[in-house]
């Protein structure tokens, strides 16, 4: 393997102390996100259009590895590859600058996991988060400095084995190297178990857990739902088509509900927030949501929500008069039928918003898990700790 310059090496440490620091800024929201359940003022500016909004896509499940903010991870990533960059003077037992062939090789695993998540971004969320896109950047930086300044830039199979060979040559270097790799998954376990306790205890969820948490009957007769009627938990949301917390909400549900596909019903009350459909509200907060609501309870009527209903938080985001008018178009004429009658299903919709006011509601989504209140979204394995815990409760505990 060639020579690395100084200069080249001082270049590569800059790009990684870039997507250091840029993960260590998305560290932080996360943990704005978790004090606030869904908002962080400091990305507030990171929403541009209908198409780049980074709380969509750090609030999604996405964005966690079992439990973990995906930035954190980062965070060891980049600090690693720094120790590496600097440690590549050294030499291993096998030969001369290893060190700069695992870098590479860290950095090429960083590269697929960056085009993993930007297809995850564009195809599946379909937002854009810019601080996420920067540290995609980064990657494509690192990957063309390595791959340019480096001759033979990752290690072979026979190097790796060799260097895990050298790690046991003897006894002591051997038990030295298992104790690590032990206390390191150790060490991960329990952070982990850190991690959700602590969690639990910002979103005060230890009611909800162990079911102490006061209880609110809600008439639900006549608004759109599925699921199994008699379901031992019943979960009620009220929903915005153009809240983007509720696009990931949509998503949390729709894979609960195929884990617990006879365990659980959902309910959705309309709650848009846009003047046409809710009186006394000072401005229009999100464009479009009326119509949508308007277009899902006439779905609801026709007997074909729940198709309908996933449309329109897959689909785009605004919905336009014109985008929303070609997609009903599409759609079957018992649909048609039952949106053009507007004064009666805004009349539904009226009904909807006053029940949302009568229960205090103030943001999209919230939800009423068995009764419990619950304002805001979750993390997937949040909500789902609530709904397991209920289902104890309700004698239906799903294994």
């Amino acid at each position: 393997m060639n020579d690395i310059t100084k200069k080249r090496k001082i270049i590569i440490a800059i790009v990684l102390l870039a997507g250091l620091g840029i993960s260590v800024y998305l560290s932080i929201i996360h943990q704005q996100m978790a004090r606030t359940k869904g908002s962080a003022p400091a990305l507030m500016f990171c929403t541009i259009g209908k198409n780049v909004d980074c709380l969509t896509v750090l609030g999604s499940k996405y964005a966690y590895l079992y439990d973990i903010p995906v930035a954190w991870i980062a965070i060891a990533g980049y600090t690693l590859m720094i120790g590496l960059l600097f440690f590549s003077t050294r030499k291993t037992v096998s030969g001369p600058h290893r060190y700069l062939s695992y870098l590479t090789l860290f950095v090429l695993i960083s590269l697929l996991t960056s085009l993993y998540m930007a297809y995850v971004s564009v195809f599946i969320i379909e937002k854009i988060c810019l601080f996420c896109s920067g540290l995609y950047l980064v990657n494509i930086i690192l990957f063309i400095f390595c791959f340019k300044f480096i001759r033979h830039p990752t290690p072979t199979l026979g190097y790796i084995k060799e260097d895990i060979k050298s790690l046991f040559a003897d006894l002591p270097r051997a038990t030295i190297t298992s104790l690590t790799i032990v206390l390191l998954l150790f060490g991960f376990l329990q952070y982990r178990s850190y991690f959700q306790k602590r969690e639990i205890k910002k979103y005060q969820l230890d009611v909800y857990l162990d079911g102490t948490a006061p209880r609110t009957e809600i008439d639900i007769t006549g608004y759109p739902s599925y699921g199994e009627k008699n379901a031992p938990l019943t979960i009620i949301e009220f929903v915005d088509y153009e809240c983007s917390f509720c696009k990931t909400a949509s998503l949390t549900i729709e894979k609960i509900m195929k884990r617990y596909p006879e365990k659980i019903r959902i309910v959705y009350i309309f709650f848009p927030l846009e003047k046409k459909c809710f009186p006394g509200l000072s401005k229009d907060y999100h464009p479009g949501a009326c119509r949508t609501a308007m277009l899902g309870l006439a779905a609801d009527r026709a007997g074909m929500f729940l198709d309908v209903h996933k449309h329109l938080f897959e689909g785009p985001h605004p919905w336009t008069d014109e985008l929303l008018n070609k997609y009903i178009k599409t759609l079957d004429p018992k649909i048609q039928k039952e949106f053009s009658n507007e004064k009666s299903i805004l009349l539904s919709i009226y009904a909807s918003v006053a029940l949302g006011r009568k229960y205090n509601i103030i943001r999209t989504p919230t939800f009423f898990i068995n009764g419990m209140r619950v304002d805001g979204l979750l993390p997937d394995w949040m909500l789902e700790k609530v709904i397991q815990a209920e289902l104890k409760r309700a004698g239906d505990n799903l294994k």
